[in-house]
């Protein structure tokens, strides 16, 4: 293996990494990571200990304007709850990574993000993590056909709001908009 291809395993220290240095060494680094290593996110997800690793293929360039980067993919499997029925889901992520340093005045090149940095340092984990972070849904949810939820609630997910149990959807702010119109036309 080169000094310019590093091999990472959980424990390898991939924090204070000076990205121009790096990219102007074509540093690649590739491996695994525990999903419990990753403290941040493992709050967010189920089970982060027997979770597969997060698989990571990264490399540091100087791009044809001059500009550090970082580009490569990461690859996890995180397990979420569903929101719908509150059991775990994996959730498959394939994520390209582009980011950049920027320039002085906060640039990047077009179709990089900037790259998260500290006194010139970029902790490549807390990139890593971040990625992920950032790539989880909002609410997770199974697709409806893959979902334990019960039977009887199935039905109220798929049915019209307004044509359930013959009620109409309760509006409580619906005569503001008049009370607004008729306020207005008062002479003030």
């Amino acid at each position: 293996m080169s000094d310019n291809h590093v091999a990472v395993c959980s424990d390898t220290d991939l924090s204070g990494l000076d990205p121009l240095h790096e990219a102007r060494r074509g540093r690649r680094i590739e491996g695994e990571l525990r999903l419990e290593g990753l403290e941040r996110l493992a709050g967010m997800i189920v089970d982060a200990a027997s979770s597969d690793p997060v698989r990571i293929d990264l490399r540091f360039v100087t791009d044809d304007e001059g500009y550090d980067c970082l580009v490569g993919r990461v690859e996890a499997e995180p397990r979420v709850v569903c929101q719908r029925c509150m059991e775990p889901m994996s959730i498959g992520m394939a994520l390209d990574v582009r980011l950049a340093v920027a320039d002085r005045a906060g640039r990047v090149p077009e179709g990089y993000e900037s790259m998260s940095m500290d006194h010139g340092r970029c902790d490549l984990r807390a990139i890593v993590e971040d990625e992920i972070m950032l790539a989880l849904p909002i609410v997770a949810m199974h697709d409806l056909d893959d979902c334990d939820i019960d039977e009887r609630y199935r039905g109220e997910i798929l049915a019209d709001p307004d044509t359930e149990a013959g009620e109409p959807t309760r509006r409580p702010f619906a005569g503001l908009d008049d009370l607004l119109a008729a306020s207005a036309k008062k002479p003030g």
